[in-house]
């Protein structure tokens, strides 16, 4: 017998339902199959269970060459990972195959495609080096970023475009691993956002690595002009680092309309705080019998919401006659 004063509960009323009823996410239909020797890659793929990452495998691939026979872009977004990992040959493929129409990438894109198209090798042991200061210091790398960005703003070209024609222009020994390369080559743009590492080689010129983006401050008018403050119409700053520029654009924007939307929420709660303390005013006046309006002579200041609020707590019984006048 047990100790406890509680009883077990009962599970009589569970409900329960035939599995046959029920609809799954997993049939044997989406089970891996094996393969022989002699299967081909063709065969290997298509043993590969219809499960979570090989199903959008699949479905990716699929909406690829449904965009590709639509003559719709496909753009890809990537980052240093994809590159130092060895799947640029992978990519410089498939835009062989028609199916990358651009590429946006980040600026440790530009690091490691770089590095394997000069040198063969790229991805610097992290924790090492930033103990000793020397982290992102490859003197070849910074170079040619840099000279690029350089090169490439006095030309109004894209950061992407500048580097990738500075590097196959150095004829790189790795020149068919560099999607930089077969991207200029091909004339798919490639359109990078700046690195931590183009600001640590002495070659650095801010002005150069990231260009005054054209911004719309709020209020003005959309579209290639914008209205000033003085009434004046003057052109937006054009550049050709559209993306960088799009990106620049919509951060200064939301950073003002959050600011914007933060300072009118402030007016909003402090003008809820004012409609209160006149609430209380009011209902203290209405309960004391020896309230009297004050009579203000001319030049008298009428007291301020923020100097009543200051009042607020007063408890009805207590309040007495305002002053007529408050002394600045």
């Amino acid at each position: 017998m047990s100790i406890y004063d509680v009883e077990p509960l009962s599970l009589a009323k569970v409900s329960t339902y035939p599995l046959a009823s029920r609809p799954s996410k997993v049939t044997v239909e989406d089970f891996a199959t094996p393969i022989t020797e002699e299967a081909s890659l063709r065969h290997y793929l298509a043993s590969l269970p219809n499960i979570l990452a090989v199903q959008n495998l699949r479905e990716l691939a699929a909406r690829m060459r449904l965009a590709r026979a639509q003559n719709k872009p496909i753009i890809w977004g990537i980052g240093g990972h994809v590159i130092k990992t060895g799947l640029g040959p992978i990519i410089i493929d498939l835009m062989n195959r028609g199916l990358v129409t651009a590429i946006a990438a980040n600026g440790s894109v530009l690091v490691h495609d770089a590095e394997i198209a000069m040198v063969g090798s790229t991805s610097e042991d992290v924790d090492a080096t930033l103990g000793e200061g020397v982290f992102g210091g490859a003197e070849e790398t910074g170079k040619l970023l840099n000279d690029a960005a350089s090169q490439g703003r006095s030309d109004s070209i894209g950061l992407g475009e500048a580097v990738g024609r500075a590097l196959l222009k150095s004829k790189p020994h790795n020149e068919n691993l560099s999607l930089l390369c077969a991207s200029y080559k091909a004339r798919v743009p490639l359109a990078a956002f700046p690195g931590q590492l183009f600001s640590q080689h002495r070659r650095t010129d801010g002005r150069f690595v990231l260009p005054q983006p054209a911004v719309r401050l709020r209020g003005q008018q959309r579209g290639s002009r914008a209205r000033l403050a003085h009434g004046r119409r003057q052109p937006l700053q054009r550049v050709q680092h559209r993306t960088v520029t799009t990106l620049c654009r919509e951060l200064l924007e939301l950073a003002e309309e959050r600011r914007f939307f933060r300072q009118r929420r402030v007016r909003h709660h402090q003008a809820n705080a004012y409609s209160l303390n006149d609430r209380i005013l009011a209902s203290s006046s209405s309960t004391s019998s020896n309230f009297t309006e004050p009579t203000r002579n001319h030049g008298d200041v009428v007291p301020s919401r923020r100097h009543r609020s200051s009042k607020c707590s007063m408890a009805s019984s207590s309040v007495s006659t305002p002053p007529s006048s408050l002394k600045s």
